[in-house]
Protein backbone atom coordinates (compact mmCIF):
# COMPACT_ATOMS: atom_id res chain seq x y z
CA UNK A 1 0.00 0.00 0.00
CA UNK A 2 1.41 3.37 -1.08
CA UNK A 3 1.72 5.08 2.47
CA UNK A 4 4.41 8.26 3.66
CA UNK A 5 4.85 6.53 6.57
CA UNK A 6 6.26 3.39 5.36
CA UNK A 7 9.84 5.45 4.18
CA UNK A 8 10.81 6.40 7.74
CA UNK A 9 10.09 2.78 9.16
CA UNK A 10 11.39 1.21 6.96
CA UNK A 11 14.58 2.71 6.54
CA UNK A 12 14.93 2.70 10.35
CA UNK A 13 15.25 -0.91 10.10
CA UNK A 14 17.63 -1.32 7.30
CA UNK A 15 19.55 1.87 8.79
CA UNK A 16 18.67 2.53 12.06
CA UNK A 17 22.32 3.78 13.57
CA UNK A 18 22.45 5.94 10.60
CA UNK A 19 22.16 9.88 10.20
CA UNK A 20 18.80 10.21 9.29
CA UNK A 21 18.34 13.95 10.09
CA UNK A 22 21.00 16.75 11.12
CA UNK A 23 19.04 20.59 12.22
CA UNK A 24 20.16 22.76 14.35
CA UNK A 25 23.72 21.40 15.04
CA UNK A 26 22.83 18.38 16.05
CA UNK A 27 22.60 14.67 14.24
CA UNK A 28 19.78 11.89 14.50
CA UNK A 29 19.39 8.79 13.66
CA UNK A 30 17.23 6.53 11.93
CA UNK A 31 16.26 5.18 15.12
CA UNK A 32 16.22 8.00 17.06
CA UNK A 33 13.62 10.29 14.67
CA UNK A 34 11.41 7.19 14.13
CA UNK A 35 11.27 6.96 17.76
CA UNK A 36 10.30 10.56 18.24
CA UNK A 37 7.89 10.45 15.02
CA UNK A 38 5.92 6.83 17.01
CA UNK A 39 6.34 9.05 20.28
CA UNK A 40 4.79 11.95 18.43
CA UNK A 41 1.83 9.92 17.27
CA UNK A 42 1.15 8.49 20.60
CA UNK A 43 0.60 11.69 21.65
CA UNK A 44 -2.27 12.56 19.38
CA UNK A 45 -3.16 9.10 19.88
CA UNK A 46 -3.47 9.70 23.80
CA UNK A 47 -5.73 12.80 22.67
CA UNK A 48 -8.17 10.69 21.76
CA UNK A 49 -9.96 12.61 19.16
CA UNK A 50 -11.81 11.82 15.96
CA UNK A 51 -10.28 10.52 13.06
CA UNK A 52 -9.02 12.08 10.21
CA UNK A 53 -6.97 14.67 12.57
CA UNK A 54 -5.54 17.83 10.64
CA UNK A 55 -2.31 18.74 12.51
CA UNK A 56 -1.34 22.25 11.21
CA UNK A 57 2.11 23.76 12.26
CA UNK A 58 4.08 27.30 12.13
CA UNK A 59 7.51 27.08 13.08
CA UNK A 60 10.79 27.43 11.42
CA UNK A 61 12.84 24.13 10.22
CA UNK A 62 13.89 22.67 13.82
CA UNK A 63 13.48 19.25 15.12
CA UNK A 64 9.63 19.98 16.43
CA UNK A 65 8.77 20.93 12.97
CA UNK A 66 10.17 17.62 11.40
CA UNK A 67 8.91 15.54 14.58
CA UNK A 68 5.26 16.95 14.30
CA UNK A 69 5.40 16.05 9.83
CA UNK A 70 6.64 12.79 10.49
CA UNK A 71 5.08 12.07 13.68
CA UNK A 72 1.67 13.37 11.95
CA UNK A 73 2.08 10.63 8.87
CA UNK A 74 2.60 8.12 11.09
CA UNK A 75 -0.18 8.51 13.22
CA UNK A 76 -2.67 9.27 9.73
CA UNK A 77 -3.35 12.44 10.37
CA UNK A 78 -3.19 15.26 7.85
CA UNK A 79 -0.31 17.80 8.04
CA UNK A 80 -0.40 21.21 7.22
CA UNK A 81 3.23 23.03 6.86
CA UNK A 82 2.62 26.89 7.23
CA UNK A 83 5.69 29.20 5.92
CA UNK A 84 7.40 30.52 9.24
CA UNK A 85 7.02 34.43 7.29
CA UNK A 86 3.05 33.44 6.97
CA UNK A 87 1.28 37.38 8.12
CA UNK A 88 -0.52 36.15 11.34
CA UNK A 89 -3.79 37.14 10.01
CA UNK A 90 -3.15 34.80 6.69
CA UNK A 91 -2.52 31.96 9.41
CA UNK A 92 -5.68 32.51 10.87
CA UNK A 93 -7.55 32.11 7.37
CA UNK A 94 -5.09 29.37 7.33
CA UNK A 95 -6.39 27.41 10.30
CA UNK A 96 -9.67 28.31 9.83
CA UNK A 97 -10.25 27.24 6.20
CA UNK A 98 -8.51 23.88 6.25
CA UNK A 99 -10.44 22.80 9.41
CA UNK A 100 -7.24 22.14 11.73
CA UNK A 101 -7.78 20.32 14.57
CA UNK A 102 -4.57 20.78 16.39
CA UNK A 103 -1.76 23.75 15.96
CA UNK A 104 1.70 23.51 16.79
CA UNK A 105 3.50 27.35 16.89
CA UNK A 106 5.77 28.76 19.21
CA UNK A 107 4.58 30.63 22.06
CA UNK A 108 5.85 33.58 21.22
CA UNK A 109 4.12 33.87 17.95
CA UNK A 110 0.96 32.43 19.05
CA UNK A 111 0.46 35.94 20.59
CA UNK A 112 0.16 37.69 17.29
CA UNK A 113 -2.72 35.62 16.62
CA UNK A 114 -6.00 36.84 16.82
CA UNK A 115 -7.30 33.43 19.23
CA UNK A 116 -10.97 34.07 19.13
CA UNK A 117 -10.93 33.86 15.21
CA UNK A 118 -9.20 30.10 15.58
CA UNK A 119 -12.67 28.46 15.14
CA UNK A 120 -11.63 24.57 14.34
CA UNK A 121 -8.76 24.53 16.61
CA UNK A 122 -9.16 22.15 19.61
CA UNK A 123 -5.57 21.87 20.92
CA UNK A 124 -2.63 24.33 20.84
CA UNK A 125 0.89 22.73 20.86
CA UNK A 126 3.23 25.25 22.26
CA UNK A 127 6.90 25.14 21.76
CA UNK A 128 9.55 27.29 23.85
CA UNK A 129 8.90 29.34 27.17
CA UNK A 130 7.83 26.36 29.10
CA UNK A 131 7.05 28.91 31.87
CA UNK A 132 4.56 30.78 30.55
CA UNK A 133 1.97 27.79 31.50
CA UNK A 134 0.03 30.12 33.65
CA UNK A 135 -0.32 32.36 30.75
CA UNK A 136 -1.59 29.19 28.97
CA UNK A 137 -3.91 27.08 31.00
CA UNK A 138 -4.01 22.97 30.11
CA UNK A 139 -7.62 22.92 29.10
CA UNK A 140 -6.28 23.96 25.45
CA UNK A 141 -2.97 24.21 25.44
CA UNK A 142 0.10 21.38 25.51
CA UNK A 143 3.59 22.59 25.58
CA UNK A 144 5.46 20.70 23.11
CA UNK A 145 7.44 19.25 26.24
CA UNK A 146 4.55 17.47 27.56
CA UNK A 147 2.88 16.60 24.46
CA UNK A 148 6.18 14.54 23.81
CA UNK A 149 6.34 12.89 27.56
CA UNK A 150 3.54 10.54 26.77
CA UNK A 151 3.80 7.18 27.53
CA UNK A 152 4.25 4.87 24.74
CA UNK A 153 1.57 2.86 25.68
CA UNK A 154 -0.67 4.76 24.77
CA UNK A 155 0.10 3.21 21.70
CA UNK A 156 -2.10 0.13 22.59
CA UNK A 157 -4.98 1.41 20.77
CA UNK A 158 -5.32 0.15 17.72
CA UNK A 159 -4.12 3.21 15.13
CA UNK A 160 -6.65 4.30 11.75
CA UNK A 161 -6.65 2.50 9.18
CA UNK A 162 -4.43 3.82 6.40
CA UNK A 163 -5.88 4.04 3.09
CA UNK A 164 -3.95 5.17 -0.73
CA UNK A 165 -6.40 7.70 -0.63
CA UNK A 166 -6.79 9.54 2.56
CA UNK A 167 -4.50 13.02 2.60
CA UNK A 168 -1.44 13.26 3.81
CA UNK A 169 -0.92 16.91 3.58
CA UNK A 170 -2.37 20.50 1.94
CA UNK A 171 -0.13 22.86 0.85
CA UNK A 172 -1.99 26.53 0.75
CA UNK A 173 -0.67 28.65 -2.24
CA UNK A 174 -1.70 31.89 -3.74
CA UNK A 175 -5.52 32.63 -4.38
CA UNK A 176 -6.90 34.54 -7.14
CA UNK A 177 -9.60 35.74 -5.10
CA UNK A 178 -7.36 37.00 -2.78
CA UNK A 179 -7.52 34.19 -0.34
CA UNK A 180 -5.54 31.89 -0.64
CA UNK A 181 -6.26 27.79 -1.28
CA UNK A 182 -5.29 24.38 -0.19
CA UNK A 183 -3.98 21.93 -2.41
CA UNK A 184 -4.94 18.59 -0.59
CA UNK A 185 -2.29 15.45 -1.73
CA UNK A 186 -3.20 12.23 -1.09
CA UNK A 187 -0.90 9.34 0.30
CA UNK A 188 -0.80 8.15 -3.60
CA UNK A 189 -0.14 10.66 -5.11
CA UNK A 190 2.90 11.78 -3.17
CA UNK A 191 4.29 8.61 -3.13
CA UNK A 192 3.76 7.74 -7.01
CA UNK A 193 5.98 11.28 -7.33
CA UNK A 194 8.84 9.98 -4.33
CA UNK A 195 9.17 6.75 -5.91
CA UNK A 196 10.14 8.06 -9.08
CA UNK A 197 12.41 10.57 -7.67
CA UNK A 198 14.27 8.29 -5.76
CA UNK A 199 14.73 6.37 -8.66
CA UNK A 200 15.37 9.15 -11.46
CA UNK A 201 18.09 10.50 -9.71
CA UNK A 202 19.65 7.22 -8.60
CA UNK A 203 19.21 8.66 -4.72
CA UNK A 204 21.02 6.08 -2.26
CA UNK A 205 21.67 5.78 1.59
CA UNK A 206 25.30 7.12 0.54
CA UNK A 207 23.70 11.22 -0.01
CA UNK A 208 23.01 13.95 1.99
CA UNK A 209 20.14 15.87 0.69
CA UNK A 210 19.93 19.34 1.56
CA UNK A 211 16.56 20.89 2.91
CA UNK A 212 16.58 24.37 1.60
CA UNK A 213 13.01 25.16 0.97
CA UNK A 214 10.55 26.00 3.37
CA UNK A 215 8.28 23.37 4.65
CA UNK A 216 5.39 25.34 3.55
CA UNK A 217 6.90 25.02 -0.16
CA UNK A 218 5.73 21.83 -1.89
CA UNK A 219 9.75 21.70 -3.13
CA UNK A 220 10.12 20.08 0.59
CA UNK A 221 8.11 17.04 -0.89
CA UNK A 222 11.59 15.69 -2.32
CA UNK A 223 13.70 17.02 0.44
CA UNK A 224 11.80 15.29 2.84
CA UNK A 225 10.60 11.95 1.86
CA UNK A 226 12.14 10.96 -1.06
CA UNK A 227 15.65 10.94 1.67
CA UNK A 228 14.09 8.58 3.84
CA UNK A 229 12.97 6.65 1.21
CA UNK A 230 16.48 6.41 0.34
CA UNK A 231 17.80 6.47 3.83
CA UNK A 232 19.50 9.32 2.88
CA UNK A 233 20.53 12.46 5.41
CA UNK A 234 18.28 15.26 5.91
CA UNK A 235 20.33 18.28 5.82
CA UNK A 236 18.19 21.62 7.30
CA UNK A 237 19.61 24.86 5.94
CA UNK A 238 18.54 27.03 8.49
CA UNK A 239 15.69 29.62 6.74
CA UNK A 240 18.38 32.32 6.00
CA UNK A 241 16.67 35.43 4.38
CA UNK A 242 16.93 36.02 0.52
CA UNK A 243 20.22 37.36 -0.15
CA UNK A 244 23.47 36.32 -0.60
CA UNK A 245 24.47 33.13 -1.78
CA UNK A 246 27.69 33.06 0.18
CA UNK A 247 25.99 31.15 3.27
CA UNK A 248 24.60 28.44 1.00
CA UNK A 249 27.92 27.84 -0.69
CA UNK A 250 29.88 27.68 2.37
CA UNK A 251 26.94 25.16 3.57
CA UNK A 252 27.43 22.61 0.64
CA UNK A 253 31.08 22.64 1.70
CA UNK A 254 31.59 22.15 5.20
CA UNK A 255 28.00 19.74 4.86
CA UNK A 256 29.24 17.51 1.60
CA UNK A 257 25.92 18.18 0.00
CA UNK A 258 25.67 15.62 -2.75
CA UNK A 259 21.67 16.49 -3.53
CA UNK A 260 20.38 20.14 -3.79
CA UNK A 261 16.59 20.94 -4.63
CA UNK A 262 15.83 24.75 -5.09
CA UNK A 263 14.45 27.45 -7.36
CA UNK A 264 16.99 28.70 -9.96
CA UNK A 265 17.19 32.38 -8.75
CA UNK A 266 18.50 30.90 -5.97
CA UNK A 267 21.46 29.09 -7.97
CA UNK A 268 21.95 32.55 -9.38
CA UNK A 269 23.08 34.13 -5.99
CA UNK A 270 25.28 31.22 -5.34
CA UNK A 271 27.15 31.80 -8.85
CA UNK A 272 27.71 35.12 -8.04
CA UNK A 273 28.66 34.34 -4.88
CA UNK A 274 31.45 31.87 -6.01
CA UNK A 275 32.60 34.12 -8.40
CA UNK A 276 33.70 36.45 -5.49
CA UNK A 277 34.42 33.70 -3.24
CA UNK A 278 34.67 30.44 -4.58
CA UNK A 279 33.98 27.23 -2.26
CA UNK A 280 34.59 23.46 -3.27
CA UNK A 281 31.16 22.31 -4.58
CA UNK A 282 32.68 19.29 -6.04
CA UNK A 283 30.94 16.96 -3.45
CA UNK A 284 27.34 18.09 -5.54
CA UNK A 285 26.37 14.80 -7.66
CA UNK A 286 22.10 15.88 -8.50
CA UNK A 287 21.25 19.57 -8.89
CA UNK A 288 17.72 19.97 -9.38
CA UNK A 289 15.76 23.02 -10.12
CA UNK A 290 12.14 24.36 -10.62
CA UNK A 291 9.77 26.64 -9.44
CA UNK A 292 10.60 29.07 -12.48
CA UNK A 293 12.19 29.41 -15.61
CA UNK A 294 16.26 29.42 -15.29
CA UNK A 295 17.51 31.82 -18.19
CA UNK A 296 20.24 29.85 -20.41
CA UNK A 297 23.26 32.55 -19.68
CA UNK A 298 22.46 32.54 -16.10
CA UNK A 299 22.68 28.52 -16.33
CA UNK A 300 25.42 28.23 -18.41
CA UNK A 301 27.01 30.49 -15.50
CA UNK A 302 26.19 29.01 -12.87
CA UNK A 303 27.09 25.48 -14.38
CA UNK A 304 30.81 26.30 -14.34
CA UNK A 305 30.80 25.90 -10.90
CA UNK A 306 29.48 22.89 -10.43
CA UNK A 307 30.71 20.90 -13.83
CA UNK A 308 30.78 17.61 -12.52
CA UNK A 309 26.99 17.25 -11.13
CA UNK A 310 24.09 16.23 -13.10
CA UNK A 311 21.22 19.31 -13.90
CA UNK A 312 17.87 18.43 -14.10
CA UNK A 313 14.77 20.64 -14.51
CA UNK A 314 11.50 19.55 -13.39
CA UNK A 315 8.45 21.46 -13.92
CA UNK A 316 5.22 21.19 -11.54
CA UNK A 317 2.42 22.71 -9.74
CA UNK A 318 1.58 22.31 -6.34
CA UNK A 319 -1.45 20.13 -7.49
CA UNK A 320 0.61 17.78 -9.26
CA UNK A 321 4.05 18.20 -7.96
CA UNK A 322 6.85 17.71 -10.56
CA UNK A 323 5.41 15.89 -13.93
CA UNK A 324 7.91 16.92 -16.18
CA UNK A 325 11.72 16.12 -16.11
CA UNK A 326 14.68 17.12 -18.46
CA UNK A 327 18.04 16.40 -17.54
CA UNK A 328 20.19 18.76 -18.96
CA UNK A 329 22.83 18.37 -21.72
CA UNK A 330 25.83 19.66 -23.02
CA UNK A 331 24.28 20.43 -26.28
CA UNK A 332 21.57 22.29 -24.21
CA UNK A 333 24.13 24.32 -22.54
CA UNK A 334 25.71 25.14 -25.89
CA UNK A 335 22.65 26.13 -27.85
CA UNK A 336 21.15 29.70 -28.01
CA UNK A 337 17.87 27.59 -27.64
CA UNK A 338 15.72 27.35 -24.50
CA UNK A 339 15.85 25.08 -22.33
CA UNK A 340 13.59 22.60 -22.65
CA UNK A 341 11.61 21.37 -19.60
CA UNK A 342 11.42 17.66 -21.27
CA UNK A 343 8.93 15.35 -21.34
CA UNK A 344 6.04 13.70 -19.26
CA UNK A 345 7.01 11.53 -16.19
CA UNK A 346 6.00 8.00 -16.15
CA UNK A 347 2.71 9.04 -13.85
CA UNK A 348 1.82 12.33 -15.44
CA UNK A 349 -0.28 12.71 -19.04
CA UNK A 350 -0.56 15.90 -20.70
CA UNK A 351 -2.55 17.92 -23.30
CA UNK A 352 -1.77 20.76 -25.05
CA UNK A 353 -5.17 23.15 -25.63
CA UNK A 354 -4.25 25.12 -29.20
CA UNK A 355 -5.78 28.50 -30.03
CA UNK A 356 -5.82 28.13 -34.05
CA UNK A 357 -3.00 28.31 -36.33
CA UNK A 358 -0.89 28.64 -32.80
CA UNK A 359 2.22 26.30 -32.35
CA UNK A 360 1.78 27.37 -28.48
CA UNK A 361 -0.95 25.93 -26.35
CA UNK A 362 -1.97 25.96 -22.85
CA UNK A 363 -0.68 23.10 -20.90
CA UNK A 364 -3.10 20.30 -18.86
CA UNK A 365 -1.56 17.91 -16.86
CA UNK A 366 -3.39 14.84 -15.26
CA UNK A 367 -2.05 11.49 -13.56
CA UNK A 368 -1.31 9.44 -10.40
CA UNK A 369 0.45 12.56 -8.40
CA UNK A 370 -2.83 15.01 -9.28
CA UNK A 371 -4.13 16.44 -5.91
CA UNK A 372 -7.52 15.15 -4.74
CA UNK A 373 -9.10 18.84 -4.80
CA UNK A 374 -9.21 22.37 -3.38
CA UNK A 375 -10.11 22.61 0.88
CA UNK A 376 -12.82 24.63 1.29
CA UNK A 377 -14.38 25.53 5.04
CA UNK A 378 -12.13 22.00 6.12
CA UNK A 379 -14.22 20.14 3.21
CA UNK A 380 -12.50 18.16 0.10
CA UNK A 381 -14.04 20.23 -2.56
CA UNK A 382 -13.46 18.75 -6.26
CA UNK A 383 -12.82 21.83 -7.65
CA UNK A 384 -10.16 23.27 -9.98
CA UNK A 385 -10.48 20.20 -12.49
CA UNK A 386 -10.92 20.43 -16.38
CA UNK A 387 -13.05 17.29 -17.75
CA UNK A 388 -13.66 16.25 -21.20
CA UNK A 389 -10.31 16.12 -22.37
CA UNK A 390 -10.28 12.58 -21.68
CA UNK A 391 -13.29 10.14 -21.41
CA UNK A 392 -11.85 9.22 -17.95
CA UNK A 393 -9.52 11.43 -16.51
CA UNK A 394 -9.73 14.77 -14.46
CA UNK A 395 -6.98 17.28 -15.99
CA UNK A 396 -5.80 20.59 -14.00
CA UNK A 397 -5.34 24.07 -15.96
CA UNK A 398 -1.65 25.19 -15.27
CA UNK A 399 -2.46 28.58 -17.31
CA UNK A 400 1.37 27.82 -18.93
CA UNK A 401 2.07 28.05 -22.34
CA UNK A 402 4.23 25.15 -23.91
CA UNK A 403 5.51 24.53 -27.36
CA UNK A 404 6.51 21.18 -28.38
CA UNK A 405 10.16 20.55 -30.78
CA UNK A 406 11.87 17.43 -31.38
CA UNK A 407 9.95 15.54 -28.50
CA UNK A 408 10.32 17.88 -25.66
CA UNK A 409 7.94 20.49 -24.16
CA UNK A 410 9.21 24.48 -23.77
CA UNK A 411 7.63 26.90 -21.84
CA UNK A 412 6.84 29.92 -23.21
CA UNK A 413 4.79 31.75 -20.54
CA UNK A 414 1.60 32.39 -18.65
CA UNK A 415 -2.18 32.93 -19.85
CA UNK A 416 -3.36 34.56 -16.71
CA UNK A 417 -2.06 37.13 -14.11
CA UNK A 418 -0.09 33.93 -12.04
CA UNK A 419 3.64 34.67 -11.89
CA UNK A 420 6.31 32.73 -9.90
CA UNK A 421 9.11 34.19 -7.94
CA UNK A 422 12.26 32.82 -6.44
CA UNK A 423 9.75 29.52 -6.73
CA UNK A 424 6.87 30.69 -5.18
CA UNK A 425 3.63 30.78 -7.14
CA UNK A 426 1.94 34.80 -6.70
CA UNK A 427 -1.40 35.73 -8.15
CA UNK A 428 -1.02 38.91 -8.85
CA UNK A 429 -4.89 39.07 -8.77
CA UNK A 430 -4.93 38.31 -4.83
CA UNK A 431 -2.79 41.85 -4.17
CA UNK A 432 -5.07 43.76 -6.01
CA UNK A 433 -8.17 42.34 -4.24
CA UNK A 434 -6.06 43.27 -0.91
CA UNK A 435 -5.57 46.69 -1.93
CA UNK A 436 -9.09 47.07 -3.14
CA UNK A 437 -10.29 46.05 0.26
CA UNK A 438 -8.52 49.23 2.00
CA UNK A 439 -10.40 52.25 2.61
CA UNK A 440 -10.29 55.14 0.07
CA UNK A 441 -8.89 52.48 -2.60
CA UNK A 442 -11.32 52.69 -5.66
CA UNK A 443 -8.62 50.46 -8.55
CA UNK A 444 -5.60 48.46 -8.00
CA UNK A 445 -3.26 46.51 -10.59
CA UNK A 446 -0.59 44.46 -10.94
CA UNK A 447 2.60 44.16 -13.33
CA UNK A 448 5.23 41.46 -13.26
CA UNK A 449 8.29 43.10 -15.08
CA UNK A 450 11.50 41.79 -14.85
CA UNK A 451 11.11 39.47 -11.39
CA UNK A 452 9.76 42.79 -10.07
CA UNK A 453 5.93 43.33 -8.88
CA UNK A 454 4.80 46.82 -9.36
CA UNK A 455 0.81 48.18 -8.13
CA UNK A 456 -0.71 51.02 -9.43
CA UNK A 457 -3.15 52.43 -7.25
CA UNK A 458 -5.84 54.94 -7.87
CA UNK A 459 -7.92 56.91 -4.86
CA UNK A 460 -11.56 57.41 -4.71
CA UNK A 461 -12.13 61.28 -5.26
CA UNK A 462 -12.91 61.79 -1.82
CA UNK A 463 -10.09 60.30 -0.71
CA UNK A 464 -7.44 63.26 -0.88
CA UNK A 465 -4.58 61.90 1.26
CA UNK A 466 -4.34 58.39 0.12
CA UNK A 467 -1.46 56.99 2.08
CA UNK A 468 1.22 54.61 0.86
CA UNK A 469 2.86 53.88 3.75
CA UNK A 470 -0.29 52.08 5.12
CA UNK A 471 -1.15 50.96 1.60
CA UNK A 472 2.23 48.69 2.41
CA UNK A 473 1.48 48.16 5.96
CA UNK A 474 -1.91 46.54 4.97
CA UNK A 475 -0.24 44.25 2.69
CA UNK A 476 2.20 42.84 4.92
CA UNK A 477 -0.10 42.14 7.64
CA UNK A 478 -2.28 39.98 4.94
CA UNK A 479 0.32 38.63 2.58
CA UNK A 480 3.73 37.00 3.13
CA UNK A 481 6.75 38.78 2.62
CA UNK A 482 7.54 36.99 -0.76
CA UNK A 483 4.04 38.48 -2.42
CA UNK A 484 4.54 41.91 -1.42
CA UNK A 485 5.00 44.34 -4.38
CA UNK A 486 8.20 45.59 -5.01
CA UNK A 487 7.01 49.48 -5.66
CA UNK A 488 3.50 51.34 -4.87
CA UNK A 489 2.55 54.00 -7.58
CA UNK A 490 -0.52 55.86 -6.89
CA UNK A 491 -1.81 57.54 -10.07
CA UNK A 492 -5.21 59.43 -10.95
CA UNK A 493 -6.73 57.13 -12.93
CA UNK A 494 -5.27 53.76 -15.03
CA UNK A 495 -4.89 52.98 -18.21
CA UNK A 496 -8.25 51.59 -20.30
CA UNK A 497 -8.98 49.79 -23.31
CA UNK A 498 -11.42 50.32 -25.61
CA UNK A 499 -13.28 47.48 -24.13
CA UNK A 500 -12.99 49.40 -20.60
CA UNK A 501 -10.49 46.70 -19.52
CA UNK A 502 -7.09 48.00 -17.20
CA UNK A 503 -4.49 48.20 -19.75
CA UNK A 504 -1.74 45.93 -18.72
CA UNK A 505 0.87 46.66 -21.23
CA UNK A 506 0.38 50.36 -20.87
CA UNK A 507 1.10 50.47 -16.97
CA UNK A 508 4.62 48.49 -17.95
CA UNK A 509 5.27 50.09 -20.23
CA UNK A 510 4.88 53.61 -17.89
CA UNK A 511 7.17 51.60 -15.01
CA UNK A 512 9.78 51.49 -17.68
CA UNK A 513 9.56 54.92 -19.15
CA UNK A 514 10.23 55.73 -14.87
CA UNK A 515 13.21 53.25 -14.74
CA UNK A 516 14.69 55.02 -17.99
CA UNK A 517 13.99 58.28 -16.53
CA UNK A 518 15.79 57.66 -13.23
CA UNK A 519 18.60 56.24 -15.11
CA UNK A 520 18.73 59.47 -16.97
CA UNK A 521 18.92 61.26 -13.58
CA UNK A 522 22.02 59.64 -12.71
CA UNK A 523 19.43 56.64 -11.28
CA UNK A 524 18.24 58.97 -8.33
CA UNK A 525 14.97 57.38 -7.56
CA UNK A 526 13.49 60.83 -5.76
CA UNK A 527 13.56 62.39 -9.79
CA UNK A 528 12.02 59.53 -10.81
CA UNK A 529 8.91 59.77 -8.41
CA UNK A 530 8.18 63.35 -9.24
CA UNK A 531 7.94 63.00 -12.68
CA UNK A 532 4.53 62.90 -14.41
CA UNK A 533 2.35 60.60 -16.77
CA UNK A 534 -0.64 61.08 -18.97
CA UNK A 535 -2.62 58.43 -16.72
CA UNK A 536 -1.26 60.14 -13.38
CA UNK A 537 -0.54 62.72 -11.08
CA UNK A 538 2.82 62.79 -9.22
CA UNK A 539 3.77 59.32 -8.80
CA UNK A 540 5.39 58.15 -5.27
CA UNK A 541 7.11 54.88 -4.38
CA UNK A 542 7.02 52.93 -1.55
CA UNK A 543 9.77 50.39 -1.87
Amino acid sequence: MANLKNYLKQSGIRYPNSAALQVAGESFSYSELYDMACRFSCGLNALQMAQGLKVALWLPKSLQAYVSIFGSVEQGATFIPIDISTPAARVNYILNDSGADIFICRAADYRSLFESKLCSVKLVILVGQEDSRTVYPACRYLYWADFMNTDLTACSAARPTLDDEKIAYIFYTSGSTGLPKGAAISHRAACVFVDWAVSYTELSSHDRVANQASLGFDLSTFDLFATLSAGATLIAIPDWPNGSGYPFSRFIQEQRISVWYSVPSLLNRIAESQRKSPFNLACLRVIIFAGEPFIKADLVAFQQHVKSAKLYNWYGATEINSCISHLVTPENLASDQPLPIGVPCPFAKIKLVFDRDSVVGELFVAGDSLMSGYVKNGKIRKTGFVRGLDKERFYYATGDLVSEENGLLIYRGRRDQMVKRSGYRIELGEIENNLRNHTGVEEAACVYVDKTIIVFVTPYASCQNLDEAKLNRRLTEKLPAYMCPDQIFIVEKLPKSARGKIDRRKLQAMYLDTLNQSGADDGATAAAADNRSEHGRKRRVVA
